[in-house]
Formats: structure tokens, sequence, C-alpha cells
């Protein structure tokens, strides 16, 4: 019991260095995102119009501001690298990709499209605040915020 503790530290502190060690590299290797995280004032923001469902706040002016989708699960579109690691780990399905065609842009490599979708925040209101996609998101585009 106590040695399958040990290994689960490990796996978590294992994929939080590997989170960290993504977030430090330059916007450059991080292609179609920001270099900064989600703001978090971004309830201070005006909310421009509604998606889905849901608002979006910010500036939209496509295809390089896609604004904050999101109240209480936020995600800045703006920093998202779509990487689906959010979807992955919902245990409730929040999240769906939503298609943002004219901000294609390949990653550092040049044969992936990255920012061709987002995470969007479809059910934010099935979110029971596990808070597992705003700890795996590699590069802090999303923030829950418990109502």
């Amino acid at each position: 019991m106590i040695e399958a503790h040990s290994i689960t530290l490990n796996l978590v502190c294992c994929r939080t260095d590997t989170a960290s060690n993504i977030r430090s590299q330059p916007a450059s290797q991080l292609q179609g995102a920001s270099n900064m995280p989600i703001d978090p004032e971004f309830m201070k923001l005006p909310v421009v119009q509604d998606h889905i469902g849901h608002e979006v706040r910010g500036t939209i002016q496509p295809p390089r501001k896609l604004g904050i989708h999101g109240k209480t699960v936020a995600v800045d579109f703006d920093v998202c690298i779509a990487d689906g690691i959010c979807i992955s780990v919902c245990p409730v399905n929040v999240f769906e990709w939503f298609e943002t065609p004219d901000c294609e842009t390949p990653n550092a490599s040049g044969q992936a499209i990255l920012a061709a979708k987002k995470a969007d925040p479809a059910r934010e209101n099935d979110c029971i605040f596990c808070r597992a996609c705003e700890i795996q998101c590699p590069v802090t585009a999303i923030k829950i915020t418990e109502p």
C-alpha cells in the first residue's frame, strides 16, 4: 500500500515537471498560443458575445483574438494550444472541440495544426470542479471558478 502511494506521487511529480517545462518554453515553440496564462481577472472583462450557451469575454478580432470562453469553466482561446488534455481528463465531458479554421497555425514542426480547433467549455454547467483540466493544461489556458 505504501509503495503504491509512492509510485502515484512520483507520477504526479513527473507530470507536474513536464507541465512546468512546457510552460517555460518560449511562445514561439507553442505556436498559436499567447505567452501568458489566462488573465486571473478575466471576469472584469466585458461580455462581448454568447457562444453556444456560454459567455465570451475580452477582445474578439478573428483570427488573432478569440477571447475567453466560459465563466465557471473559462478557456482563453488565445492561450489554448489545442493539445486536448482537458478533454481527455474531464470526468464529466465539459469540453468539445470547436473548429476555428481561419486561425490555423502550424506547430513548431510545421506538421500539425494546433489552432484550427479549441477546447470549448460547451457544457460548463456540468462541471464538478475537480480542476483536472486546470491542473493539466500545459499553458494555463483554463480557469475554474466555483459559483
